[in-house]
Order: structure tokens, then C-alpha cells, then sequence
């Protein structure tokens, strides 16, 4: 993988970040969120290695995105990532159900 995109670089979302830094599995991790403070404390803190508030520019030549907001969220963020996917990039999420999420992308 080259190119990750976490959205919501909280606690769940970091420590998947740190995870794969620390395995050497992800030479880019790049940061998508609501607060710029954050993610820059993100940054400085080394858990990504950057910040995107442009979700076409974060999507670009992604590998694989991760969603880690509140599972309310899931379907708003799917529809504004969806235009930018590429035809091999992978979607995940760290949301504690699957059923609603299933039926938003299933039409």
C-alpha cells in the first residue's frame, strides 16, 4: 500500500494510523477531518503524515480508506468519497455496525 485516508484521526482512527506506521505498512497516511487543530496535532504528533481538508485531493490515488467517525457520519462521507474512488481503492470502517452502512452503498 502507498496511500491511506483515515477519516476522523481520533482514537480509533490513530492508533489504526500508528499501527500501520509502526508495521511499515503504509508509507502515506493522510488525515481528513472537521478540526484543522487537530489534525495538525496529528501531525506534529507523527500519527499522519498529512492533513487534507479537499476530499478529492485526500482521495486521489488512495489504497485504501478508512472511516472512523461516529457511524451516523458513514453514509455523508461515502457520498462525498464515492466520485473520487479509483477503480482498485478499498473502503473500510471502524463503525460498530454494518447493516445501515450495507444498505446505503448496496444501492
Amino acid at each position: 500500500m502507498n496511500k491511506i485516508v483515515i477519516f476522523g484521526v481520533g482514537l480509533i482512527g490513530g492508533s489504526v494510523a500508528l499501527a500501520l506506521k509502526k508495521s511499515g505498512a503504509a508509507p502515506k497516511i493522510v488525515g481528513v477531518g472537521r478540526n484543522l487543530k487537530n489534525l495538525q496535532e496529528a501531525i506534529d504528533l507523527g500519527v499522519i503524515d498529512e492533513a487534507e481538508s479537499d476530499i478529492g485531493k485526500a482521495i486521489t490515488d488512495a489504497d485504501l480508506v478508512l472511516i472512523s467517525t461516529p457511524v451516523a457520519q458513514t453514509p455523508k462521507i461515502l457520498e462525498a468519497i464515492i466520485p473520487h474512488l479509483g477503480s482498485k481503492t478499498v473502503i473500510t470502517d471502524a463503525g460498530s455496525t454494518k447493516s445501515d452502512i450495507a444498505e446505503y452503498v448496496k444501492d
